[in-house]
């Protein structure tokens, strides 16, 4: 894996730079909601630790199905193709960074190409990561504090799942509450 020097740091791998990235962004978003940090900081890691980004490996599911919502022939080729999928080509465009580099051959423009898919398919590896581990066999109402924020931008939260699900009709990939 190639490292990536930066004055004054020690060496990471890109590996870690980007889930790293990615952590700090989430705790960004959630200190301007003035949430507790503390325990998104307990999760982000546990999330990290286990990320396929980290581990190479998916992540096992913790539900196969959610019967009134969503059914096993739904979730299946979504985990196996689009996130499988997703951590695949980010491995594979890894490795190919890692040979460009090595070789001393870099042709600038498949050499950003690599980059740009290799960042998509972190971020879709990361989503998806995210939106398997919240996945819950019952319906549950936000924590207080999350409530709060959500009421004091949208007025209710049926404002806002009324403007997340319109958001979310206009997206073409993912809807993510910041």
């Amino acid at each position: 894996m190639a490292k990536i020097s930066t004055p004054n740091s020690k060496n990471i791998s890109k590996r870690k730079f980007i889930s790293g990235g990615a952590l700090a962004t989430t705790a960004a978003a959630v200190t301007s909601f003035n949430i507790n940090t503390s325990s998104v900081n307990a999760q982000t890691a546990s999330i990290d630790a286990s990320s396929g980004l980290k581990t190479g490996i998916m992540k096992p599911m913790t539900y196969t199905e959610l019967p009134g919502f969503l059914s096993a022939a739904q979730i299946a080729p979504h985990y196996n193709n689009h996130y499988g999928g997703a951590l695949k080509g980010h491995l594979d465009l890894d490795k190919q960074i890692d040979e460009m580099t090595a070789s001393g051959m870099r042709n600038g423009a498949a050499y950003a190409t690599m980059q740009c898919g290799h960042t998509m398919r972190g971020n879709s590896t990361l989503l998806h990561e995210v939106f398997f581990d919240g996945m819950t066999a019952s319906a549950s109402d936000p924590a207080a504090n999350i409530r709060a924020v959500i009421e004091a931008h949208f007025g209710s939260l049926e404002k806002w799942q009324a403007d997340f699900a319109a958001a979310s009709g206009t997206a073409s990939g993912w809807s993510v509450l910041k």
